[in-house]
């Protein structure tokens, strides 16, 4: 009894090792260590150390990227966004996958807020804006904003 607790201990620490050996290439304490709803490590979907993404627009709690190899197929590539207070990442539907499609930053609300923009020829196929997503999560929740009411003295 004591011979097979010992080598099942045994066991289970090589696999705990292993398993902390095989993530030591992440990055410590960055958005690639993140996971998406699916459980996939950023840093793997990005291809580890021969990254194919690029970070394209970083805002105070979002981080826009895209990677160059879809996952998909998709000829114009994949669009991730990273929550970073959440520790988490979606990939977002582009709207096409066309060769000639491409990425571009853009603005909006007279440039209020910076956008991570699809286009096609020329014409806007799909608008992500990062930059508003990243302020609507400053000002949720108890960071909200409030006013007082204005008093009169008469």
């Amino acid at each position: 009894m004591k011979m097979r607790f010992a080598v099942l201990a045994l066991v289970f620490s090589v696999s705990l090792s292993t398993a902390a050996r095989e993530r030591a290439d992440i990055p410590a304490n960055t958005i690639w260590s993140f996971k998406d709803p699916g459980g996939r490590v950023l840093w793997d979907v990005c291809g580890g150390k021969q990254s194919s993404c690029t970070i394209v627009l970083a805002a105070t709690n979002r981080v826009a990227i895209v990677n160059r190899k879809s996952t998909n197929g998709c000829a114009l590539g994949d669009f991730y966004v990273v929550g970073k207070p959440e520790k988490a990442w979606n990939q977002y539907d582009t709207g096409t996958c066309s060769s000639n499609a491409y990425f571009s930053q853009g603005t909006m609300n007279n440039g209020q807020y910076r956008t991570i923009d699809v286009r096609l020829n020329g014409e806007l196929v799909k608008r992500f804006p990062v930059e508003y997503w990243s302020m609507v999560k400053s000002f949720s929740g108890s960071n909200r904003p409030k006013w007082k009411d204005k008093t009169t003295d008469r």
